[in-house]
Formats: structure tokens, sequence, C-alpha cells
């Protein structure tokens, strides 16, 4: 059987689901508006609450695995109402309902992948037309709700609207997230039209112009047209264009400017959690450290290889994880007393004419399944800062203090002490070998 592969926070998954699903949740029935709606695992994605003297249901998890079942995949996934899905968090459905469940995502996963493929092509754009729309069946109290920020299991949820314009998004959490929204409007709310935005689209179109006057044009996501004979208002975001009034513009510039200064705040607050504000940031979750020179790299190589984590675990130092084949290496810790295993950082190494480039990514332990930004405490996991100080004043005037110990000779040993160097970070800034890109 072929598996749809796909993250349940994917754009248009859940807008795509909620239509081909009925607008109702598959377990209880109830109608659902698409800012409420939740994507639910049929099968557990921790599988800590599956009962595994359950026979029946191992050997049904067993015939799944063979067949190269995917979790995280749209046959796995139901539409599922907020009420539900907590109920469901703790309770595992016995083999007959889950066959049952995972025979309906199936018969709806194409119609959903197509469906997903037909909203990405921007096949729902709307014409510009030269009135505004009738809103006779328009509820203000749909597009209306207080500003408001909250944790939801390891998301972070912004709502905001103000009659004519709501915003409802997800903002990043943990390192690796993006923002990603949607947008409801008064001229098309009844269109049952629902449009969704990633992360570049918010930065490139809804975050331009903050805090200006919206007669001043400089917001990338509308035009404005004022002079004797015609007024024209315009929403121009991509795959849309519709005309609008000018308390429309209005709310949404004032929404938008919102969104943008709690996204920053969340970045701010992801930012000092790891310690990483100080780096140059590469991609979401790497950012890079320091530049080591060719010769003293193949020192600091053969003391990781020295220092492997499956080694004597007696000797502190012995926490290096190197992978095959591969430059890059984790900083890794031995197996504690309750038998769980955390990587205290990873570091991605990257040639660079005369250096090798180090980049630091998140470690990761248990409680990664539940929350990411857990067990920052540079006891499980090290953040940035501390990984740049344990290398700079640690690691690598070790290795060279090892490498320099291994290859004087034994008649220096015994007959001069004066022949001892002392290598520490000073040494290696002074001599070039090591480049600090640390922004003090």
């Amino acid at each position: 059987m072929e598996y749809h592969k796909i993250d349940k926070k994917e754009l248009y998954l859940r807008t795509a689901m909620w239509k081909c699903y009925k607008k109702r949740c598959v377990y209880c029935g109830v109608a659902l508006e698409v800012r409420h709606i939740q994507v639910d695992h049929i099968l557990p994605e921790d599988e800590s609450k599956i009962d595994f003297n359950d026979k029946q249901l191992n050997e049904y998890i067993k015939e799944l695995k063979e067949n190269g079942f995917e979790k995280n995949s749209i046959e796995n996934y139901i539409l599922s109402c907020s009420d539900c899905n907590n109920k469901k968090s703790n309770y595992v459905f016995s083999v007959s309902n889950m066959r049952f469940f995972h025979d309906l995502a199936s018969r709806n996963s194409l119609k959903i992948y197509k469906e997903m493929k037909r909203m990405k092509m921007g096949e729902s754009e709307l014409p510009v037309k030269n009135t505004v729309q009738n809103f006779q069946n328009y509820s203000v109290a749909d597009l209306y709700c207080y500003k408001s920020v909250y944790k939801l299991i390891g998301q972070m949820k912004f709502e905001y609207g103000l009659g004519d314009v709501r915003i409802d998004a997800y903002l990043p959490y943990s390192y690796d997230d993006s923002i990603s929204c949607l947008i409801s409007f008064k001229e098309i709310y009844q269109s049952h039209l629902f449009i969704t935005y990633s992360e570049d689209d918010i930065i490139n179109f809804m975050f331009t112009g903050y805090k200006t006057n919206i007669k001043e044009n400089k917001r990338g996501w509308c035009t404005i047209c004022e002079n004797d004979s015609l007024k024209a208002y315009q929403i121009k975001l991509p795959n849309i264009t519709f005309n609008c009034t000018y308390e429309t513009l209005e709310q949404m510039a004032e929404i938008c400017d919102s969104l943008y200064e709690e996204y920053l705040l969340q970045k701010i607050n992801i930012n000092n959690i790891l310690e990483s504000d100080m780096f140059p940031q590469s991609s979401k979750d790497t950012f890079k450290l320091i530049s080591l020179k060719n010769e003293i790299y193949i020192l600091f190589q053969k003391y990781i290889e020295n220092h492997q984590y499956d080694q004597d675990k007696n000797i502190e130092t012995n926490i290096f994880h190197l992978q095959f084949n591969n430059p890059d290496f984790y900083i890794d810790t031995n197996i504690n007393e309750t038998g769980n295993k955390s990587i205290h950082a990873k570091i991605k190494v990257v040639k660079n004419g005369d250096y090798f480039d180090f980049f630091w990514r998140p470690g990761y332990s248990n409680s990664d399944m539940y929350d990411k930004m857990l067990d920052f405490d540079n006891v499980i996991k090290w953040t940035a800062l501390y990984t740049y100080n344990k290398l700079v004043y640690d690691f690598i005037p070790a290795a060279l203090q090892e490498n320099y110990i291994n290859n004087i000779s034994f008649f220096k040993k015994l007959r001069n002490r004066k022949y001892k160097i002392i290598y520490n970070a000073e040494y290696l800034f002074d001599n070039n070998f090591v480049i600090s890109y640390k922004n003090e």
C-alpha cells in the first residue's frame, strides 16, 4: 500500500481534510469551523500509550509495519474536534476500531492529497470584482475575538479578530517551527474560502510596512487608490485579490502588526533558551560557532577518535560520537541509571578553504517527543554558547595538549620540564588556529 507521508502541521492538510470529511469531526459528528479542527493520529505517535499486552493489537501493529506503515501519513490521520482529540490522547482504540478508522482514512487519502495539491496550485484564486460583495449572511461574532496567545500541546497559538478580519496563527514554539496562519475576511467569509499562508509569504507580504499608515502604500498586501472621482481599496495576497472596505484594511494592518510583534517575541524566547542569538544563523536550527585551521582540525579529529562515548566510561572526556563516513559528530552522553539516552549537542563540520567550519545544532532527550524546548540546562542538552565555550576553552586546547604529550620525546620528559607547553584559547586565537563567530 502507498502511504502519503506528510507532517500534520502541513499548511493545507487541515483545510483539505475539513472539506473531504464534510466539515465534521469523524469521531462524534459535530460540525467544525476550520480554526477549531484538529488532526489526530489513529495509531498514536507515542507508542508508550499502547498496551503491548494486547496480543491482537500487537499482531495488527506488526502487520502495519511489515507493510511499510507511516504514522505521519494521511492514512493515519483523522479529522477531530478538540474534545475528542483530548479524550483520544488517553485512550487507544481496540483493533476493530483501529482497522475501521484506518480503512476510512485510506479511502479518503487520495481525495485529500488531490485537494491539497489543487490548493497549492492556487486554483482557489478569486477574481477582482468592481464592487464589494453583499454580506447579508455575515456574522460579526464569527470574526471577532480578543487578542490571545497561548500554548497548546507543544504549539503556540495566536488569535485576533476585529470584526472584518480575523487571523488564527501558529507561532514558532520550538527551534524548527515555522509560522503559519489562517485569515478570514468579511468580504469572502461566506464563500468558505479560507486563506492560509506559510512563513515565507507571511514575512514577505503580511509583515511589510510594519506600523506605517496604510495610505503610504508600504504594506505589501494591499493597494489604495484615492482621487476626486475614485476610491478603491484592495487586498492583494498570493493567489487572491479582492475589493474591500477601508475599515478592512485598517483592521488587517492592526492584526498583522500585532502578529509580527508576537512572532519576534517568540523568536527571541527561543534564542534565549538556546543561547544562540550571538552566533550567525544558517538555518532554523543551525548556528555557526567557529572555524578551525586545517592542521588543528586533524589533531582535533584524532582527539575525538580517542575519546569515543562508548569507550571507558570512567574518563569524563569520552563523550564524542563520530558519524560513519561523515565529519559531523555528536557530543554524547552515557546511558544513565534509567536507561534514558540523550545527546548534548550535534556538531556539523564543513570544509571551507584552509579551515573547517563548526556549526551547532540542538541535541535531544526523551522529552523531545513532547516538547523540544525542554532540558537545555547544559547538563542534558547543551546550549550554543555552552557548546562554544567547551570547544574553545576545553576540548580543542585538550586535543593540542594531548598531541604534544604523546609526541614529546621520552628524553625531554625526563630531563627538562621547560619543554612543557600549555595550550589555551588565547593561544588558539593569537595564532589564528581558531576563528570565533561569537558576537560579543
